[in-house]
């Protein structure tokens, strides 16, 4: 599937400081259709390609790292996909899918955006979203639908900086959002796909049923790209960069690093398992709800 290069109208904010500026809609930005994937700093890696099983209390999915016992902070990019996931209505409940770097080892920098699926007295609601860990979190004006196809990136902007661009795009029906964060320091040790019940009393984890994340793929140039054959639609992705100032380095799909797999599990109780990377490339998976 070659990448095709377009010109996208957006509306995004900057965030700088914890303050946030709407920037104008209609600017250019120049895209790429990209799919799930991880950027490096380094040209070279010793590919582990091992998974290990893991259980945490509010993560269910994938976490990726160049090594878990002497990790580097050589992330720099990830991107995602997914399909909205559809929640059953309940008093108290909540899911939120997403992607994000630096969130998993000790003292995390984490920035991750994603969307959330909440149920409670008023009914059902669905928005998007990024947070800075530590920092706020922030609601892109994006109108949000189960079953929407979401494609999602963040990236650093500039070699040297800690600045970066965060987009969402809602693939389903065309809204796109790009936001700047300055001035976030984060680690860059790990990079997350991630189910998550972000558990604020007294809220649950909804019923999801099944949440899928597409398949990833890695490639070398941003005109050309290798992707598994008999990928379904809803993994097509906007990925924007800016190649003067941070050239594309190598990708690599999740099997092909040192990986983490992770079901949710509270005293025993799974809530949501996460399947065994499937495809030609051991690159797509499903997390599905247990129990709230």
């Amino acid at each position: 599937m070659a990448i095709l290069m377009k010109f996208l109208a957006f509306s995004g904010m900057v965030i700088h400081n914890g303050n946030v500026e709407k920037q104008p809609s209609g600017q250019s930005f120049e895209t790429a259709n990209i799919i799930n994937k991880v950027n490096f700093n380094i040209t070279t890696l010793q590919l582990s390609g091992f998974t290990t099983d893991e259980t945490n209390s509010h993560w269910s999915g994938y976490v990726a790292a160049t090594s878990f016992s002497n990790p580097q902070p050589n992330f720099q990019t990830v991107c995602g996909s997914w399909i909205v996931q559809s929640v059953s209505p309940s008093p108290q409940g909540n899911a939120a899918q997403w992607i994000g770097i630096g969130g998993f080892f000790s003292g995390r920098t984490l920035i991750q955006t994603g969307t959330d699926s909440e149920s409670g007295p008023n009914g059902v609601s669905y928005c998007a979203w990024i947070e800075l860990i530590p920092g706020k979190i922030y609601y892109p004006p994006l109108t949000i639908e189960p079953g929407n196809v979401i494609s999602a990136s963040i990236y650093l902007d500039e070699i040297g900086t800690n600045n970066w661009q965060v987009q969402l795009t809602d693939v389903t029906t065309g809204q796109t959002n790009t936001s700047q964060v300055f001035n976030f320091d984060s680690s860059m040790l790990s990079a997350e796909w991630i189910e998550e019940n972000p558990n604020i009393s007294p809220y649950s984890l909804a019923d999801f049923g099944t949440a899928q994340f597409g398949p990833v793929f890695t490639h070398s140039t941003p005109d050309q790209a290798v992707v598994e054959s008999g990928a379904p639609e809803y993994v097509a992705a906007n990925f924007s960069y800016n190649p003067e100032r941070v050239p594309l380095p190598p990708t690599y799909y999740i099997g092909q690093l040192a990986n983490y797999k992770i079901d949710m599990v509270i005293g025993g109780t799974i809530l949501a398992s996460t399947s065994g990377l499937t495809g030609t490339n051991q690159c797509s998976f499903t997390v599905q709800w247990e129990n709230s």
